[in-house]
């Protein structure tokens, strides 16, 4: 079993990652934190909320982070996610309240729990990790690894023509977590970064033939 911390921006497709990862047993998600990107992270929050609650999952620690870019205006996706972030979708008010930590405290915290442990998943802009890593400058050598959501490697941009939204929203979050993760890996060892850019996520798509059989009434 993998231990996971989601970072993530809950719109469309991080709804989709955490259904996912809640369904999967090989994942223990230790908690989610949620930042700025697809829409406001205060949205962010309650979607994720709602999503885990939806999954049957109202025990995952969900943690507030960083609400705009480090130095950046923020940009959303209403035009993508819709106005609340998950298309034109409405899901009930989650009933658990959000955790007394911010995202990057619950991040570190965890991370110094289990040294070595978790698999840090980023799913949106990295903005939280930036922010812990300016507080746990140790951080790379904390985690299993961290795999993120985000790039343009060989494929055209989303936002931009060589350009990720992810990436986009908040470059400078970006290079300090890749720096810092970069230059960890040549003193340390540490793993190196696990990026999954467009030229992977733009390839797993959804069609009617797989959604079908998730509609179907189960047998009585």
């Amino acid at each position: 079993m993998t231990a996971l911390i989601i970072d993530c921006d809950t719109g469309i497709d991080d709804a989709l990652a955490l259904l996912y990862a809640c369904a999967s047993p090989e994942a223990e998600i230790v908690g989610a934190t949620c930042v700025h990107g697809n829409t406001g992270a205060r949205q962010v929050a309650d979607n994720t909320r709602a999503v885990l609650e939806l999954a049957g999952r109202p025990d995952i620690e969900v943690a507030l982070g960083r609400e705009t870019p480090l130095t950046r205006p923020l940009i959303v996706a209403p035009e993508t996610h819709g106005p609340q972030g998950l298309g034109h979708a409405t899901l009930p008010p989650a009933s658990r309240p959000l955790s007394d930590r911010t995202g990057p405290e619950l991040i570190i915290d965890e991370l110094r729990r289990r040294p070595g442990e978790i698999v840090l998943l980023t799913l949106g802009p990295l903005t939280n990790l930036a922010v812990a890593l300016l507080r746990e400058p140790a951080l790379p050598r904390l985690v299993r690894r961290w795999v993120l959501m985000g790039g343009a490697y060989r494929s055209p941009g989303n936002v931009a023509p060589t350009t990720e939204f992810n990436i986009q929203s908040d470059p400078e979050a970006a290079r300090m977590a890749f720096d810092a993760f970069g230059r960890s890996a040549i003193g340390t060892g540490t793993p190196r970064p696990l990026a999954f850019g467009l030229d992977v996520t733009e390839r797993a798509k959804l069609v009617p033939d797989h959604m079908s059989p998730s509609r179907r009434k189960p047998p009585r």
